[in-house]
């Protein structure tokens, strides 16, 4: 049988931090020593080795190879670091990557590769506006910049030219992330145009040598606020988006302190696999021992719901409800009895061993509809 569509809210988009409340977490991120030693080292070797263009120098035609190698080496470098604080992210990390490591995640050719990307937009857009004129180009612009996002984390989480342009796929992450993407692709679009705060810099300071510097330095740190966050929404919408958490990762959540996330990755990882019964095992198993986990009892109401029949949904249901009248959430309480009536079209006060409690907590939740449907 296919679960998909009513398995969609079983995703570690359920209980992970939502990217809009980790602001701090984003912001902050460059700050890290790992990040400030790259930012150091970045500096340092723009300081040395790359050379600032300047239209009245004249060049002889090895300082003129010399500077296209450098320009191709330099950004390469930076964009490697990028996507490594990417990838590391999509795994739930918030730490930065290892320096030394970060070109072996093909910063050489991710560099072309986004060109081309970035190359495939601005062409499209500039065809556009010549058939149809600036004014609805401009509105088509505004469209087309709204697939940026989701073009970029395809490249980045997946290296292949032809996922990052494939209009399928880049619908396909959109309407995976629903609508926080419209948040998202404004975050997006604030961090990009970041750097030209340096715009509103004295006038001495815009004309002086410190400020390629300055350029330098702000644009690697809205870049890696950027990258980062767009790593840790993949990793918010890792399920829906089709990208399977490392081992390492899952084994880092069976701490002490995090046996909930644990144990919600853990049986994710299953659904994904299929083993929709080892799962359930998981779950239950679980919360035999730690019953007062809300996400587990949610997830275990969720996954039976989608995969069970009969009086084994009934039984976890009425374990999930009365869960829920314990904690006094009456809303997710109803909620949950809507969802439950989906699968139970013939559903009523019977069908519970505790009716008489489940009925006199409707009546003073005032669910007096709900109350007339059960008792039919």
């Amino acid at each position: 049988m296919s679960c998909r569509s009513e398995m969609e809210q079983l995703g570690i988009s359920d209980y992970v931090k939502p990217f809009w409340q980790c602001f701090d977490r984003f912001f902050n991120f460059p700050w890290q020593k790992g990040n400030l030693i790259f930012m150091a080292l970045a500096l340092a070797i723009f300081v040395v080795f790359v050379p600032v263009p300047d239209a009245k120098e004249m060049v002889t035609p090895f300082e003129f190879i010399y500077r296209i190698i450098i320009w191709i080496l330099y950004p390469s470098f930076i964009v490697a670091y990028f996507s490594a604080v990417a990838v590391k992210a999509s795994d739930g990390s918030s730490e930065p990557p290892e320096i030394m490591k970060v070109w072996s995640n093909g910063g050489f050719s991710l560099l072309f590769k986004a060109l081309v990307v970035i190359s495939v937009f601005s062409m499209g857009l500039a065809l556009i506006k010549m058939v149809i004129g600036p004014t609805a180009g401009l509105i088509l612009t505004f469209i087309g910049a709204i697939f940026f996002p989701a073009s970029i984390m395809l490249l980045f989480m997946e290296r292949e030219i032809s996922a990052a342009v494939n209009p399928g796929r880049i619908l396909s992450v959109i309407q995976s992330i629903g609508w926080p993407y419209a948040f998202l692709w404004g975050l997006v679009m604030m961090l990009i145009s970041g750097p030209e705060i340096l715009y509103s810099l004295p006038e001495h300071i815009y004309q002086s040598r410190i400020y390629p510097l300055l350029f330098l330095m702000v644009n690697i740190y809205f870049g890696l606020v950027l990258f980062h966050m767009l790593g840790y929404v993949a990793f918010q919408y890792h399920f829906e988006l089709g990208i399977t958490l490392p081992n390492e990762r899952i084994e880092s959540l069976n701490a002490p302190r995090a046996p909930q996330k644990a144990v919600l990755i853990e049986s994710e990882l299953l659904i994904m696999d299929g083993n929709y019964e080892s799962a359930l095992k998981l779950l239950e198993n679980f919360l035999q021992k730690q019953p007062r986990h809300e996400k587990v009892q949610q997830k275990l109401f969720n996954l039976t719901m989608a995969v069970t029949k009969g009086d084994r949904q009934l039984a976890v249901a009425e374990n999930y409800l009365f869960y829920l009248i314990s904690m006094e959430q009456g809303f997710k309480v109803v909620a949950s009895l809507r969802q439950l009536m989906h699968y139970h079209a013939d559903l009523n006060f019977q069908h519970f061993i505790r009716c008489d409690e489940l009925k006199k907590f409707l009546q003073k939740e005032q669910e007096m509809d709900l109350i007339e449907k059960l008792s039919s």
